[in-house]
């Protein structure tokens, strides 16, 4: 998801310069704005023909919930790595909004608020759903998501 904002961000788009403040910061973008940003993108032929991956979305419970209203996932995969793992990696990407500060905003949020969702789709829905250890080598990482998603 981060990725299609900051396109919208380098296009200039309404949304896009409605969504840089929160890409800089590490915030999130109003429950209202995404969901209907994310209809748009995820609704639309030629995504619906070709699926796609999301990444680092939903967020939270309540951003869950706004999505399973308009798109059923064929699978969630809950990457887990330690938060000094976590550090490194965002750190070595080399982004100009992985500041030391958005980082700790990113892992405070992930812990108060992404985990429940994880938990919500494994406990209340029938979605498939796998936790990885992703600590471990990209190979084995990999091995074990395809292997999962039956590819």
């Amino acid at each position: 998801i981060g990725s299609m904002m900051r396109e919208e961000v380098a296009k200039g788009t309404e949304f896009g310069r409605y969504a840089a403040p929160f890409i800089e910061t590490g915030t999130m973008v109003s429950l209202e704005r995404i969901t209907q940003f994310l209809k748009q993108k995820l609704t639309s032929q030629d995504v619906q023909a070709t699926g796609y991956v999301m990444n680092g979305y939903p967020r939270n419970v309540e951003s869950l919930e706004s999505y399973l209203a308009f798109e059923q996932p064929t699978a969630v995969i809950h990457l887990l790595a330690s938060d000094d793992i976590v550090r490194k990696r965002l750190k070595e990407r080399g982004r100009a909004d992985d500041t030391p500060e958005v980082i700790e905003t990113k892992l405070r949020r992930y812990h108060e608020t992404e985990k429940a969702a994880c938990e919500y789709v494994r406990t209340k829905t029938d979605i498939p759903f796998l936790e990885v250890d992703a600590s471990q080598p990209a190979e084995e990482v990999t091995r074990q998501i395809l292997k999962f998603i039956s590819v």
